[in-house]
């Protein structure tokens, strides 16, 4: 009882305490640049978005969303699109709570007004600077989290948020510890007499 109450505390410890890594957004006159240098420039309405591929164990899908054109801003001559077309743009969902460095996560919803900069590449479009190529003008209500986050995620956000919780909850468990030791010590001296 002992050796098993021993590995669950080390293991708490150990989860509570790993290292994060640091993300870092890019640079914003960078970004800026890439935009204006796009191929295509559109603002429309998200009229579906559909699972292409699961990457669930990278916290990550590849996603398409249709766009009902509303406006046309630029556009490369070898592409006809008009408005009230429906076009397709494909893009990588990251899980909001994901620890995930690149690009950011783009949670869309059907009826999203959104404004999209991005590139033809092998006849398909390809966001500029991934999750940053799009921008949610008017969001159509709450977001959507395609992959659940994982109890044990939630469990480790939880102890880097609120310090306080994580040391009362170390607390708590130690308490546990010290009970079931004196219980294991009265149940031998129980026996020896």
């Amino acid at each position: 009882m002992k050796k098993f109450l021993s590995t669950i505390a080390l293991m708490v410890f150990c989860f509570i305490f790993s290292i994060h890594s640091i993300h870092a957004a890019p640079d914003p006159s960078g970004l800026e640049k890439s935009k204006s240098k796009a191929e295509i420039h559109i603002i429309g309405t998200i009229q579906s978005d559909r699972l292409i591929e699961d990457h669930s164990s990278r916290q990550l899908q590849d996603r398409e969303m249709n766009i009902r054109i509303d406006r046309i801003k630029k556009l490369p001559t070898n592409l006809y699109w008009k408005i009230n077309d429906v076009v397709p743009i494909p893009y990588s969902y990251i899980a909001s709570w994901g620890d995930y460095s690149g690009g950011r996560s783009l949670q869309v919803r059907k009826g999203d007004l959104i404004e999209v900069w991005g590139n033809l590449n092998n006849g398909r479009v390809d966001l500029v600077a991934e999750g940053y190529g799009a921008e949610i003008i008017q969001p159509a209500g709450d977001r959507i989290e395609h992959i659940k986050e994982p109890l044990s995620h939630r469990l480790h956000r939880w102890s880097i948020n609120d310090s306080s919780l994580t040391v009362m909850a170390l607390l708590g468990l130690f308490i546990v510890f010290l009970a079931a030791l004196g219980l294991s010590s009265q149940k031998r001296t129980g026996r020896s007499s």
